[in-house]
């Protein structure tokens, strides 16, 4: 859309440029043609002049606002991003407060996983005594008993 608008603009600039060119033509050959000195012609002259340098002003003037706008514009446009790659910065940096709250709770989160990692093993170990001494208690009531029986045999 920038673009398109330029090339407007270049083409407006030919134009007037060319109307320019012409008026100075016709202002010239006017001059060229008095050869006695004809005053209103001289003011019709000067007059053509004045607009034609009026008129190259306020096309200038024009063009030199576009210009002022589009900056303004992409000043503003600047600062936004400015201010968006500085909020960013701060939040890899971890200054600000979201990042502080983000990095407190990933703490929290780490030593509330390691705590759960030390009760399930805490957990799978007596799990693992309960499983053994279960086992232990069948071998020992099987050997009590046998040595009961031997014991009863022998007397």
């Amino acid at each position: 859309a920038c673009r398109r608008n330029k090339t407007k603009e270049i083409a407006a600039m030919a134009r007037a440029r060319k109307r320019d060119a012409i008026a100075c033509q016709n202002q010239r050959s006017t001059q060229r043609g008095m050869n006695a000195v004809d005053t209103s012609s001289q003011l019709r002259s000067l007059d053509a002049g004045v607009k034609l340098c009026a008129r190259k002003f306020n096309e200038a003037k024009a063009l030199a606002d576009k210009l002022d706008e589009e900056v303004k514009a992409r000043c503003d446009e600047l600062l936004g991003l400015e201010r968006e790659a500085s909020a960013l910065h701060e939040m890899l940096e971890g200054s600000n407060d979201d990042a502080k709250r983000i990095l407190d709770l990933t703490a929290e989160i780490e030593r509330t996983n390691e705590s759960s990692e030390r009760i399930l093993l805490y957990r799978h170990q007596l799990n693992y005594i309960h499983h053994r001494v279960r086992k232990n208690s069948v071998v020992w009531d099987s050997h009590i008993s046998e040595m009961s029986q031997t014991l009863s045999s022998l007397k």
